[in-house]
């Protein structure tokens, strides 16, 4: 009798640590409301790791190098290290990239603002969360950022995505 007493509690033991490790994996690992539902490419995956690897790089109009990107030049690098050729200027890549709603936005697409007027002015790379990766303005480096920011959420203009195709953007 006693030995089956302790087989239940044994067994009721591990019934309960298994029920608390799914509670509590099932909540940090539930996706966000906009999450892809299926794995990035690696197309994607190269792009947000380029764009990661570019965190701290110092500012530079024009640039698109390691010693100095500017908005559109960090998405340049980060495309064309995954074997895509982008527009150069982030008003090109708005143009040339299809429209995303909010909540179908995934990590690899762009985000763009209009900072001081009606025109696109600034681009950023989307990580997921609400997150992406930027090259902010001189004197700044390469940096995460958020969508949630009221600065940038009042900016926003939209997010794009480039229809790639043997790693050729296709026209839309």
């Amino acid at each position: 009798m006693i030995e089956k007493r302790m087989t239940i509690s044994v067994l009721l033991r591990y019934l309960l640590i298994a029920i608390a490790v799914f509670l509590t994996t099932a909540c940090v690992g539930m996706p966000e409301r906009n999450a892809p539902e299926r794995a990035l490419s690696a197309t994607e995956q190269t792009i947000i790791y380029t764009s990661m690897q570019l965190i701290g790089v110092p500012y530079r109009y024009g640039g698109a190098s390691l010693e100095g990107v500017d908005c559109s030049g960090l998405v340049q690098l980060a495309y064309n290290n995954a074997g895509i050729r982008v527009p150069r200027t982030s008003r090109e890549q708005y143009r040339q990239s299809k429209r995303v709603h909010p909540t179908r936005i995934k990590p690899g697409d762009l985000v763009f603002f209009r900072l001081q007027s009606r025109k696109i002015s600034h681009v950023g790379i989307y990580i997921g969360n609400k997150r992406f990766i930027h090259a902010p303005r001189t004197g700044k480096n390469v940096m995460y950022a958020s969508l949630e920011n009221p600065f940038w959420k009042k900016r926003y203009a939209g997010a794009g995505r480039f229809k790639i195709l043997n790693n050729t953007i296709v026209d839309l």
